[in-house]
């Protein structure tokens, strides 16, 4: 199980290319087991919003494909692990209800800490360099 940060999403749904496009197109094929939180996908669909000023059909089409592709889970602790920017926590939150051994991001925070609690923090082109389905 992996988890995806908001970033990865926003890249492969707006771009529809490159190593985020692939992570993506592995979950719908059912290679890869993507665990999400609600959380998460409202940060996705927000900033797909506010930053790409998404249509509420692409926004729609962007959700449908992302529920496609994920399991949901809802985070049952609350973490303070990055105070440069405590949204980051919501990510590691959702990796460790989902019992994730992978969290892929462009996140700069997140990428820092390498690992949490025995998850792996890594890059969408490191991922799929050392990816295996899961």
């Amino acid at each position: 199980m992996i988890v995806l940060d908001s970033n990865v999403y926003v890249s492969a749904l707006y771009f529809r290319k490159g190593n985020p496009f692939e992570i993506v197109v592995r979950a719908l094929s059912g290679r890869l087991k993507v665990a999400i939180s609600e959380v998460i996908l409202a940060e996705t669909l927000g900033v797909l919003r506010a930053k790409f000023n998404a249509t509420s059909w692409q926004l729609a089409e962007a959700e449908q494909t992302i529920r496609a592709c994920t399991h949901f889970v809802t985070p049952s602790q609350k973490l303070h692990v990055i105070a440069e920017d405590p949204d980051d926590d919501r990510i590691l939150e959702c990796a460790i209800t989902a019992g994730a051994t992978v969290i892929v991001t462009g996140d700069k925070d997140l990428l820092r800490l390498r690992q949490y609690g025995g998850i792996k923090i890594m890059t969408p082109a490191q991922f799929l360099q050392t990816a295996q389905p899961l």
